[in-house]
């Protein structure tokens, strides 16, 4: 489904994720730190990207990372917070 980047104003195919960031990261040995833009979505994303990617199951974001094929929480350990 096509976005809206609100920070260059241009049309985003969302093709990649964290679930496809982290299938590329684990191969290539690379601990990912993920980080939530603040200046373009918002506080309301970083629960709703922590409960995507950490929690285990039983919420409509965790939930939805399991109907995405990803049965397991990511584990992050290390999250940022950028403008």
């Amino acid at each position: 489904m096509r976005r809206l980047d609100l920070a260059s104003t241009c049309t985003e195919r969302n093709e990649i994720g964290a679930t496809e960031f982290v299938t590329w990261a684990k191969p290539a040995g690379v601990e990912v730190n993920l980080a939530v833009d603040l200046g373009t979505r918002g506080v309301d994303a970083i629960p709703n990207l922590v409960e995507f990617c950490d929690h285990p199951d039983g919420t409509y974001w965790s939930d939805l990372r399991r109907v995405h094929g990803v049965e397991t929480p990511h584990g992050f350990r290390t999250w940022g917070l950028g403008y």
